[in-house]
């Protein structure tokens, strides 16, 4: 979720250097963490213990993320040439409510949910049903 990398032809290796260990200590030290955890907490009130502990651990190397449940499910609900061609039903519930479409229309959440929840129900239901097939096989 979050990368730093060194841009090719910058001088600055000792800055880079520095940086990578001040990241490296804020991420492993426990005392650095708590106070990272508390910074964050107070700069976002509405999060809970809970809620921050989840991004913590989406956030960790011993997450591994199967499923990108909005943009991972099916070339139906989204793939790169959807994208492009505009038949992206994940797209359209994120942007149609935000801006018109080609014709001029903006829709509602309520139309938009009601046009497309046959579509994501049938291919949750698809992925749902492979997700518990692994995990039969795999048991």
């Amino acid at each position: 979720m979050t990368a730093y990398m060194w841009v090719r032809g910058s001088t600055a290796k000792e800055a880079v250097k520095c940086w990578y260990e001040c990241c490296r200590m804020a991420n492993t030290d426990e005392t650095y963490k708590e106070n990272g955890k508390e910074k964050f907490l107070n700069a976002n009130p509405n999060w809970t213990e809970d809620m921050y502990q989840v991004i913590v651990d989406c956030s960790s190397s011993e997450y591994n993320q199967v499923f990108d449940y909005g943009y991972g499910i099916s070339s139906t609900m989204s793939d790169d040439n959807a994208n492009e061609d505009g038949n992206c039903v994940t797209r359209k519930l994120y942007e149609y409510t935000n801006k018109a479409d080609d014709n001029g229309k903006q829709f509602s959440w309520t139309e938009l949910r009601e046009s497309y929840s046959a579509t994501v129900d049938a291919e949750l239901k698809t992925i749902n049903d492979a997700v518990v097939a692994f995990n039969k096989k795999n048991s």
